[in-house]
């Protein structure tokens, strides 16, 4: 599993740690988490149910996360099934995120990834950022808030996007 890069640790953060915490077979291996963001590394490690692996890299202090050439080949080298991230902005244009180095990273984690989940919230929709980072299909699964205009939600499941609606 793969805890990825965000905004801010706050409640979103929190319910991916009560989702990826909960293991119900004993026998399974220990999950990780492999994050380039200092918040969750530190959320996720406090609970003690996780190996927790940091990529490396210079810390982008803005966001704490760890950004350059080291966390991009950290991502580069590894598989994981799961890559879960947020952006900066969203249209039917695309996925777009507002810093080069952290587009970077991402595009690592989600070649790493067998499943890519993007969590935006309502306000990210119809805002774009710098660069785009992605198309709308490269997510499997988008999970935002109710908030959310009904014409975005058809746009992104006739990109074959799953919807997860919370809240």
């Amino acid at each position: 599993m793969r805890g990825a890069n965000s905004t801010k640790p706050d409640d979103h953060h929190r319910r991916w740690h009560d989702l990826l915490s909960r293991r119900p077979a004993p026998e399974a291996k220990t999950p990780q988490i492999i994050t380039n963001s200092l918040p969750v590394a530190n959320l996720f490690a406090a609970a003690n149910k996780l190996e927790v692996v940091v990529s490396g890299g210079v810390i982008y202090p803005r966001l704490g996360v760890l950004v350059g050439p080291l966390a991009v080949e950290a991502f580069g080298r590894i598989r994981a099934d799961v890559a879960i991230m947020s952006c900066g902005g969203i249209t039917t244009e695309g996925i777009m995120n507002s810093h080069g180095l952290l587009i970077e990273i991402q595009r690592a984690m989600i070649q790493a990834a067998r499943k890519v989940i993007f969590c935006i919230d309502s306000s990210k929709f119809g805002r774009q950022s710098i660069s785009k980072l992605c198309d709308l299909d490269v997510a499997d699964v988008v999970v935002t808030d109710k908030a959310v205009s009904p014409e975005i939600l058809k746009t992104l499941r006739r990109s074959d996007v799953e919807v997860v609606v919370s809240g």
